[in-house]
């Protein structure tokens, strides 16, 4: 296990992996690992079996980014905004870490930070944000109260629930924001389609075990996007490993809107402006 290491006769001392073991929040991880994950693995094939072998969709019946180099803040989310309406909100954002970490990186981005989460959680969270930080309660699965934001992030939210209830929770985000302005972050893992290493794909049998939800690969990601009137534009991930940040913009009626604007313009008179308006009409649309 590497927990002790022999340092001279009959003498040991912990390593740093024991140390860990005596802080609360990550020696709490192994009753859920014994109690909770693996008493779900071994039940799961009783379970499926009765079910006719297929997979689960309703977590009440299962057997239980932010770098410099890896995202451009400045330029995709500092530059042109509206200090009017807040420039970060955290989705089920827990205590803040994100958050916290985005400001200790990024001093530099001024604007409105909020974090969101359950009554219980916030009450928590409020006594480790920082003043900067507005903790807010909030259910991912009721309307978005902020509305208009720069861009609505959310940490290892959607592989928690089904496809269904992920809609849920991006149709309200869809609902909140700016067309042309506002974006919708997801740092999630994205699932290559061949050659998936065991890592993933065994997390993606425990989120399928226990909550009946799953890891997804591109294709699905864009499948669960489009069917809350969304769309990725981008979708930037980890030099090593699948831990990705998808960036993600409001539909604009369909994918031809820019085809259609600029079909009627130039069926319009007056030519010089014609090119102009559509130029002008652009970031509304993109």
């Amino acid at each position: 296990m590497g927990a002790i290491y022999e340092v001279g006769p009959d003498t040991y001392q912990p390593t740093n992996f024991a140390k860990t073991l005596t802080i609360q929040r990550y020696a709490d991880a192994y009753p859920c690992m014994t109690d909770c994950i693996n008493s779900g693995i071994l039940a799961f094939p009783q379970w499926v079996k009765k079910n006719g072998y297929q997979a689960p969709t309703d977590g009440k019946n299962s057997a239980i980014w932010m770098d410099h180099g890896f995202y451009p803040v400045q330029e995709r989310l500092a530059a042109g905004l509206d200090i009017s309406a807040p420039l970060l909100v955290d989705v089920g954002g827990s205590t803040g870490h994100d958050l916290q970490e985005f400001r200790r990186k990024h001093p530099e981005v001024q604007g409105k930070f909020v974090l969101q989460d359950l009554p219980e959680v916030i009450e928590k969270a409020k006594l480790l944000v920082s003043t900067e930080i507005e903790a807010m309660e909030h259910d991912f699965f009721k309307e978005q109260p902020i509305k208009g934001a720069r861009a609505y992030y959310m940490h290892s939210i959607l592989h928690d629930w089904p496809d269904n209830k992920c809609k849920e929770i991006l149709t309200n985000l869809a609902q909140a924001m700016k067309p042309g302005y506002s974006k919708v972050l997801i740092n999630e893992n994205v699932i290559p389609d061949m050659n998936a290493d065991w890592q993933t794909t065994s997390l993606d049998f425990i989120m399928m075990t226990l909550f009946a939800s799953q890891e997804r690969t591109a294709r699905q990601w864009q499948a669960l996007v489009e069917s809350a009137g969304l769309k990725i534009v981008n979708i930037i991930t980890a030099e090593k490993g699948v831990e990705s940040l998808i960036d993600i913009r409001k539909r604009i009626s369909n994918d031809y809107s820019i085809f259609k604007l600029a079909l009627a313009v130039l069926r319009g008179p007056k030519t010089g402006r014609r090119f102009a308006l559509i130029i002008s009409q652009l970031p509304k649309i993109i």
